[in-house]
Parts: C-alpha cells; structure tokens; sequence
C-alpha cells in the first residue's frame, strides 16, 4: 500500500512539475521579416492571445484546453519588410512559403514543450528525494504524456475562425479591421489595382473627346495639378496615381493629407510606392498622419513636405499648414485651437511681407482652409471624403474628397464611398499672370460600372 501511495505521489508531483515547466516554454523565432515570441500558459479558458506592443492585443477563445497560447510581436525587420514587398512572388508560392515556416516553427515550439515537460516531470520527482532511476522515468513520462494530450486537444479543437469577433484591448480597439484585411484585403488590393488601370486608361480616352467638346488653351505652357487627399493605405489609389501622371502629362500632384490611418512605421512601406510617381509631389500632413509618416516622405526625393512657409514648384507659389496632429501633439480642444491661431497668424504674417502672393493654398481639413478665402485664388483641402467644389469671395475651394475611397478599411464594408481626384489646368496669359482654365472632377463610384467625369471652365486670372 505504501509502495502505491509513493507511485501515486511521483505521478501528482510529475504532473505540476511538467505542467509548471510548460509555462517557461516561451521562445523567440523568426519567419521573414517578424521576428515573434511564442508561448503557453496555464488558463482556465483556452485562449490565443497575439500581443503587438506597443498598441494592443487580439484574443481570441480558439480552443478547449486549459492552454492560453501568448504570441507577441518583438521586431519588424524593415529591411527584409522591403525587400519583401519589391519582390514579386505569385499569392500562391507566398502563402506556401509561409505556411511552411509556421509548420517549421510549431514542430519547433511543440518538441520545445515536451522536452520541458519531461524536465518538469524529472525535476518534481527530484525534489522527492527519489532514489529510484524509475521513478525519473515516470516523472520523464508523465511530463510527455500530459504534454501530448494537451497539444492533441488544442490542435483537434482549435478554430481560427473564432478570430472574426475576438476582443480587443488597447490602442487596437480602433482598427479591428486588421484581421480581416489579414484575410483577403490583399487580393482586393490586387483586383482594385487592374481595375484602376483600366478606369485611368478609360478615363484618357474621355478626357481626349472632352477636349473637343470644351476645348482648352492647347499652350504647351499648360500645366497641369492633380489633387488628391484621404487616400488612407489604400495602394489602389497609388497606381491611379501614376497612370494619371504619366497618361495625361500631370506636372506637379498635390496631397492634402490622410495618407495613412494611424502613422505607424509599418505603413511607411505602403507610402513608398509615392517614390517613382515621376513629378514633384506636394503633401500637406493630416491628422491621421505622423511625425515618422512626414519624417519618411521628406527622404523620398520628389516628395515636398509643406507646412507653413511659401513654396515655388514649377515657378507656382503655393502655401499650406499642416494638421497640428501630424505633429504628434495631444492637445485636447483649447490646444488645438489655439495651435492652429497661431499657425495661422505666423503664415499671414509672411504673406504680408512677399512680394509675389501665393495663389494655392492647402490644408487637410476645411476650418484652416476657410481662413484663407478671400486671400488666395484657390484653396485645397480633404477631410470630409466628401467632393466639393465652390466659389466664395473670390475664392475657388476645392475638396478632393477621398482619394482612396475612405481607404483600406472600406474593403471590409459593403457601405459606397467614391474615389474622387481633382485636376486642376494652369496657364499665364500675356502679362505672365496666372489662369485658372479649368477643373475636371474624377468620381469612381463603382469599378464595375465605370465613373462620372465633369469639367468646369474658369479662365479666371489668379
């Protein structure tokens, strides 16, 4: 009976040796450019919980044994991100690719667990002051067995769906969109941008046949301005872009803001793409925008970061401010008013002092922008992701609209939100003053269906 009750002793302490010992089973790995810590903990639930520090986690009850699986994001190696993102690998090879290094990686980490739950098991008996090797090798196989039926439970009852309505905590609550754009943005991205292509290539051939309808001055001096702004990650957006630039001759584009949805360096890699538009490219930062966003669009050699001064791109003086919340400020509303006087204030200063006045300005959002009416021919903003164009006090102000349709976060809605650009025709009459010809407005409401195309003609002295 005594030899019973010791057996039955090792095999208890085997068990919470091992089960202990499983908890310290984390480990680093790396699979491309993420470098991530994976890691089981005793739970009453059964639970993954992904953790991107510094923003937030994703959990999720994905399985039925009492395991809480920790995987947390520790580093982005942008260079090999990059290298990634130039390459052009078929979906189908990716995804292998991936999948095989997961596999990889989970062997890896499951082999990890049971020779750590057989130590645990060793270790328990141990503290015993067993002095029997058999003993040893029950506690060895205690630990391995124990181990084996947690990891067959959680695989035959994981289910990754469960991750369509995890909880959120943190910074991330905001942008739940994220795992399902881990799903299947990417293939619509893909779609929107064949699509795009063939809209811009369609959208020549209009513009052609417009022309000779309401013909322009056809001075090879004219130069043409494309307005864009709210693209919000949306690379669709970035291909029209170029195709526009190159198909129709664009000189200079100009953003005012929102290029991105939440500043963080990983969608430094999407803004990029801005790096071989081919022509000078004004952006005038918006809320959603930041510090690194701004800091990584100055490093791009045609980019032009304006905020608060006078610029002369192709000889056209233009002003702008941007959004005091590109600056990384938390200013509640008092701060941010006053911020925003006093950007105001300083740039009306120097108009006072400069001999030739601008005649553009942009801005992000309409209240900045409404201060300048009046004082400057045309004004540029976005912010609402609503089209707009009118005429006030001798002002012509000119929303952009959303340039990426509201962005990637409308992929995963089925609400419409048209793309909208802005083009604006420029020219010097005699005097060498400057002539507002005319603006056409490009509306994309549905990629399927086509889009609205509408001009309006000025030739208004600026």
């Amino acid at each position: 009976m005594e030899y019973k009750n010791k057996i039955v002793l090792v095999l208890l302490f085997a068990a919470v040796g091992s089960l202990i010992f499983i908890s310290f089973s984390a480990a680093s790995y790396q699979i491309e450019a993420f470098q991530f810590k994976l890691g089981a903990a005793l739970s009453p639930s059964g639970l993954t919980e992904i953790n991107f520090p510094p923003i937030g986690k994703i959990i999720a009850k994905t399985h039925k044994t009492p395991i809480k699986l920790l995987v947390t994001l520790e580093n982005v190696d942008m260079e090999i991100l990059n290298n990634m993102l130039r390459e052009v690998i078929p979906k189908d090879k990716a995804v292998d690719l991936f999948t095989s290094e997961i596999l990889l990686v989970v062997r890896s980490f499951i082999l990890r667990t049971l020779f750590l739950a057989a130590l645990g098991g060793v270790f328990a008996v141990l503290l015993l002051n067993s002095d029997k090797l058999i003993n040893y090798l029950r506690g060895a196989f205690i630990g391995v067995f124990l181990a084996s039926i947690l990891i067959a439970g959680t695989f035959h009852t994981y289910d990754v769906n469960k991750f369509l309505s995890p909880q959120y905590t943190g910074i991330i609550k905001a942008a739940p969109w994220i795992v399902g754009l881990a799903e299947d943005a990417l293939v619509k991205v893909d779609k929107l941008g064949e699509q795009m292509e063939v809209v811009a290539a369609n959208f020549h051939d209009v513009f052609q046949k417009m022309g000779e309808i309401q013909p322009l001055n056809p001075d090879e001096e004219t130069i043409k301005i494309l307005h864009v702004s709210d693209i919000h990650n949306n690379p669709a957006s970035y291909q029209f872009i170029k195709r526009v630039v190159q198909t129709f001759g664009v000189s200079l584009v100009i953003d005012t803001g929102d290029l991105t949805d939440y500043g963080t360096p990983l969608e430094i890699n999407l803004i990029e793409a801005l790096d071989d538009v081919g022509v000078p490219y004004v952006f005038v930062p918006g809320n959603h925008d930041s510090p690194e966003i701004t800091g990584a669009l100055s490093n791009l050699d045609n980019i032009i970061v304006l905020d608060g001064s006078i610029i002369y791109p192709l000889n056209i003086p233009i002003t702008g401010i941007a959004h005091p919340s590109s600056h990384g400020y938390e200013l509640d509303s008092q701060g941010n008013q006053l911020f925003k006087e006093r950007r105001v204030w300083a740039l009306k200063q120097e108009l006072n002092e400069v001999t030739e006045k601008p005649i553009l300005f942009a801005y992000h959002g309409p209240d900045i922008a409404g201060e300048f009416i009046g004082e400057i021919p045309i004004i540029l903003h976005g912010h609402t992701h609503s089209h707009t164009i009118e005429e006030k006090e001798n002002s012509i102000i000119i929303d952009a609209g959303t340039s990426g349709a509201a962005g990637i976060r409308r992929l995963q809605t089925t609400k419409e939100i048209p793309y909208t650009f802005v083009l604006l025709h420029l020219n010097k009459d005699q005097d060498q003053d400057w002539i507002l010809e005319a603006v056409d407005s490009l509306e994309v409401s549905d990629l399927n269906s086509g889009f609205i195309l509408t001009r309006k003609l000025y030739n208004k002295r600026l």
